[in-house]
């Protein structure tokens, strides 16, 4: 078993790792990819989800994906695809808490101006 120091240098890189994917993914896909997902899916469903709305979804899939792989049998699991799903989730999860403190930043700015 892991000792506590060797758990948080993991933790530690684990957090790096999903740091790095943010910046691969800004450069991948743009500033305002979830923007234009949510834009989308409004005129193809005729609903009103928000950027934030897109990052909870992607979270709950990178979760049900790292589920999956991990209700298999050891042998047939994809080891990747368990670390890929979930950094992808904590990314997600992030963006999701920063979406939200954002907005209650600007909706305090704007109960502060009235």
């Amino acid at each position: 078993m892991a000792n506590g120091k060797e758990l948080q240098d993991r933790a530690a890189d684990i957090l790096q790792q999903c740091l790095d994917i943010t910046g691969e993914r800004r450069e991948q896909y743009g500033g305002n990819v979830f923007d234009q997902t949510a834009q989308i899916s409004n005129g193809i469903f005729r609903t009103r989800y928000s950027a934030e709305d897109i990052h909870r979804v992607m979270f709950c899939m990178k979760l049900a994906r790292y589920g999956f792989q991990l209700s298999l049998k050891r042998d047939a699991r994809e080891e990747f695809t368990i670390k890929d799903s979930i950094l992808d989730a904590n990314v997600y999860a992030a963006l999701m808490e920063s979406e939200r403190q954002l907005r209650n930043e600007s909706q305090s700015e704007a109960n502060t101006t009235e």
